[in-house]
């Protein structure tokens, strides 16, 4: 067990930034008005949310299933090349299939695009509509239908944060396992590439092959980079003498778990705040100060370090492992993984 948390010592302390949440909420009283289901049903739900305390719940009982939003909204996605639809989708059961998102107008299709449901927790997507998508927005595209998966007859999905329209800098949208595609033509060679590449970096095959044995001198050289890595992390950020302080940290996320449903206080990054122009650039510094993954980083922090003092009973031991844990698992529901930018902050 010290082994595996001198790993997480070093693991929190890596992450120093951040993660998607925006101040106002689609829907924490009652469904919005211009969405309708075909061949299913909406409803507000408790049970996973990615902003306020609700999220929207669609259920689909039978094929050709469709969610189908009017917004005017919609218009101005032809008016700007920096027009992007951003939304946030919790999945419980990973498939190999995916939603179809198609905007246009009740005679035609302008634009569309794929989101791969391989997946389990959050998901957002940041698609740009003149970059990204197949086709363009016109000047008459006012909806936008989601088809189901075509070979999931009867199944369910959560929706929140969505944003019809917005506009953001064309380097932030990511490359992901839902969204392979995007920013296909500079998305290699740009200065941002380091970032947008992640998706590309995670699945390069492993090169150097591990030795079938590691000799004794290859041992005693890993334990002393360990311990030249943990003196450097102790002496740069104060490291916890009990557990009151990860404690108190840990309980302003409440953590709950409900068999395999976790829900607790959102992890998000300024970037998400900041493609909700409603609020000030100020007031999105706000909001990612209070949900950003910095916060995470120095509660895992707290934890490692608190585990790892000498003046904890082992009762106490066991609850910063049962914390940490717990908080990981948290953060993967948030939609953690490895080919994102802000995880390439936490690993």
């Amino acid at each position: 067990m010290y082994k595996q948390f001198t790993f997480l010592l070093l693991f929190s302390y890596t992450c120093l930034t951040t993660f998607c949440q925006a101040p106002e909420d689609i829907c924490e009283s009652k469904t919005p008005s211009n969405w309708s289901a075909i061949n299913g049903s909406l409803s507000i739900s408790e049970r996973h949310f990615k902003q306020g305390g609700q999220s929207i719940r669609w259920d689909w009982v039978m094929n050709n299933a469709a969610l189908k939003i009017t917004d005017t909204a919609f218009l101005k996605a032809a008016l700007d090349k920096r027009s992007c639809f951003a939304v946030w989708i919790y999945n419980e059961a990973p498939v190999r299939d995916s939603l179809i998102f198609s905007f246009g107008n009740s005679n035609k299709k302008d634009c569309s695009f794929t989101f791969q449901l391989n997946f389990k927790g959050w998901r957002t997507a940041w698609v740009m509509y003149n970059r990204d998508m197949k086709g363009k927005p016109s000047a008459t595209t006012g909806s936008l239908t989601i088809y189901a998966p075509v070979s999931v007859k009867t199944g369910a999905l959560f929706f929140d944060a969505m944003q019809s329209v917005t506009t953001v800098d064309p380097r932030a949208p990511m490359r992901d396992m839902q969204l392979p595609f995007i920013n296909p033509v500079n998305g290699n060679k740009t200065a941002n590439a380091h970032w947008v590449n992640l998706l590309q970096f995670s699945q390069l095959p492993d090169y150097i092959k591990l030795p079938k044995t590691i000799s004794t001198k290859e041992i005693a050289d890993m334990e002393t980079i360990k311990n030249r890595y943990e003196e450097i992390i102790m002496t740069a950020k104060a490291a916890q003498k009990d557990q009151t302080q990860s404690t108190t940290a840990f309980d302003t996320y409440n953590i709950k778990r409900s068999g395999d449903i976790i829900t607790g206080k959102p992890v998000n990054s300024i970037n998400a705040y900041e493609i909700n122009h409603t609020v000030s650039l100020a007031k999105a510094k706000e909001y990612a100060q209070k949900y950003g993954a910095q916060n995470a980083s120095d509660l895992l922090f707290k934890i490692a370090t608190a585990y790892r003092s000498t003046a904890i009973s082992p009762e106490e031991k066991g609850m910063c492992s049962k914390q940490f844990l717990y908080f990981l698992d948290h953060l993967h529901d948030q939609g953690g993984r490895t080919e994102v930018a802000w995880v390439q902050y936490i690993t």
